[in-house]
């Protein structure tokens, strides 16, 4: 028995902005661009975000009236009594977690359905599916529907073993052909989901499916009711961590097949908890899955309040509403930092090194200047990645040295050679022929929404653009789903975003820059780049394939493909009755674990 279960969160604890979720070529390490009023990125909402309304259900107002009663006395008397301290300890409803969820109500809750818009959605999926892998608190692989599996010598044969205790939440067993089924499904063109395809792209057939030009995906073989064989075009040894993420989440074909909508009234996973309820533009809420075969779960239910604008979501804690929360804008973190009160004493910041990268993007495609090098190595060093961190952001993250952050495995220092020098920067503009910069076409900086962080971050460019190169930058707000349909068509110009390593392996954030994958929002074209990406991919070994890694991670640094601003730092309020509340540097967090007394 294992004690599992894992949601991603988008670092929603850090600042809104636009996120490009990394589920590629890799899988769930596609470039998936997602907006977020929250996801801190994510913004997300699937990243993220949007306007929403934020109730509870008559059953809700009980459990919160009662938590609020019991969480108000106990503060007033804490300060002095032991009598108070024991009540701090209690909840008024133990086993009832609740939390404010990131956005209005989702676009779905189907695992593979999911676009980019929906990227929040991600993190509470963990509690309802599980894939044939899964990721511990260390972000290690280990077994999920299967128990174990082997791998031919070059890394393209992989047969999976699954659990035979493993069962839906309907309790029937899931088998080999539901792992089919699911794969399948993800590369059915009439899904029309680029991030569940990029789960299973890798697999011989994949695109004849996905291309309509094939009925079933060849490389997959049931060998029984508990062994799958998948052959691969190419090797793929991280292949494990592309299928524990939640485009690759195992499906109930019964439930998936029975209703359009299956998803807004049933549970179709094998996760540790299923749906019990959604109550559009209130709450959703989620109870334990009686045939989870995992650890037993310590919660009873679990609340999703549903708050769509980010300024009202640490008020909603406040009044004693949630448990915990970690969906704070960066002039919050900065107050909760000062606060001596009870709030600053629930107020932590997690010693882990999140792989959630705020950048600033620059589309050679949508921008002719930045077909030039030289003109994003000035935009880069016109730029004070350090200062952005510390103005707009209050310091909300860990200011970058490079793209990979440190908590990814492989992680080299100072790979970012390219430092804010504005005389050289100017240099660099002159060299690729625009002397007077006031005469290149105006740059179109586009900024999803209006939250105070995004805002903060844009102007800040926008100004340092033009006192440093005398750019002409013109701020283009926009809504989410209009953002992410020109980030695909390859329209935007620059934009701020949060991109997020959904694999412990830096293929998941070095992917996004190769020419031949679909989702490549910046326009990176370098053949150099894109074979020795390829040549990682046949190096099983971790420790050499990080070594070309480097290499990878140094081009896109000298060639300013990207410009890394910061590494999220996480966040959290967590009332005194709540334990085992977790993240890793994915940003995945154990609720098996989590207990309210």
């Amino acid at each position: 028995m294992r004690n599992r279960r894992y949601s991603r969160l988008s670092v929603v604890a850090v600042f809104l902005m636009v996120v490009t979720a990394i589920l590629g070529a890799c899988g769930d390490n596609t470039a998936t661009p997602v907006a977020t009023t929250a996801s801190a990125t994510t913004a997300a909402a699937t990243t993220a975000a949007g306007t929403t309304k934020a109730a509870t259900t008559a059953a809700a107002g009980a459990t919160t009236a009662a938590a609020t009663t019991a969480a108000a006395g106990a503060t007033t008397a804490a300060a002095t009594t032991a009598a108070a301290t024991a009540a701090v300890a209690s909840s008024g409803h133990p086993g009832i977690y609740r939390e404010v969820w990131f956005g209005p109500d989702p676009t779905t809750l189907d695992p593979q359905a999911v676009q980019p818009a929906g990227y929040t959605t991600r993190y509470m999926y963990g509690n309802l599916y599980i894939g044939l892998s899964d990721y511990d608190e260390k972000a290690n692989i280990i077994p999920g529907i299967a128990k174990e599996w082997k791998v031919s010598a070059d890394n393209k044969v992989w047969t999976f073993t699954l659990n035979p205790a493993a069962k839906f939440s309907s309790g029937r067993q899931v088998t080999a052909a539901d792992v089919a089924y699911t794969y399948e499904r993800a590369a059915d063109s009439k899904l029309k989901s680029t991030s569940a395809y990029s789960t299973v792209s890798d697999i011989v057939g994949a695109a004849e499916k996905f291309a309509g030009t094939a009925d079933k995906i060849s490389g997959i073989k049931v060998i029984d009711d508990t062994t799958i064989e998948l052959t691969l075009k190419s090797s793929v040894p991280f292949l494990p961590s592309k299928l524990a993420s939640s485009a690759a989440f195992i499906l109930n074909k019964d439930i998936v097949e029975s209703d359009p909508k299956w998803w807004e009234t049933k549970s179709a996973g094998a996760g540790p908890f299923q749906l019990a309820e959604w109550q559009h533009g209130q709450q959703i809420a989620l109870t334990p899955n009686p045939n989870w075969f995992g650890s037993k779960v310590k919660l009873t239910r679990i609340e999703y309040l549903l708050v769509g604008d980010a300024t009202n979501r640490l008020s909603v804690f406040e009044s004693g509403k949630t448990d915990a929360h970690w969906s704070l804008l960066t002039d919050e973190i900065n107050r909760l930092k000062k606060d001596t009160g009870e709030m600053g004493k629930m107020f932590k910041q997690w010693d882990i090194g999140m792989g959630y990268i705020l950048y600033v993007g620059m589309n050679a495609n949508g921008y002719e200047p930045f077909k030039n090098a030289k003109v994003r190595q000035a935009v880069t060093m016109a730029l004070d990645s350090q200062a952005i961190n510390d103005t707009p952001l209050n310091g909300a993250g860990f200011t970058a040295t490079g793209l990979i952050p440190s908590g990814l495995p492989g992680y080299v220092p100072g790979q970012m050679k390219l430092k804010y020098d504005p005389t050289a920067a100017k240099k660099l503009l002159a060299d690729a022929g625009y002397a007077d910069a006031s005469k290149m076409p105006e740059l179109v900086l586009s900024q999803v929404g209006s939250g105070p962080d995004i805002a903060g971050t844009t102007q800040f460019i926008q100004e340092a653009l033009k006192t440093n190169l005398g750019m002409n930058v013109r701020i283009n707000v926009t809504d989410q789903q209009s953002f992410i349909a020109q980030l695909q068509q390859g329209k935007v110009a620059a934009w701020a975003s949060l991109m997020i390593a959904s694999l412990p392996d830096q293929y998941s954030v070095l992917s996004q820059f190769s020419s031949k994958n679909p989702q490549n929002v910046f326009g990176y074209n370098n053949p150099e780049y894109d074979a020795l990406l390829q040549q990682a991919l046949t190096i099983s070994d971790d420790k050499a394939r990080n070594a070309v890694y480097n290499q990878l991670e140094t081009k896109l640094m000298d060639d300013a493909a990207i410009m890394p601003v910061m590494w999220a730092k996480f966040y959290t309020l967590q009332r005194p009755y709540v334990s085992g509340l977790r993240v890793n540097v994915l940003g995945i967090m154990p609720y098996t674990n989590l207990e309210v007394k």
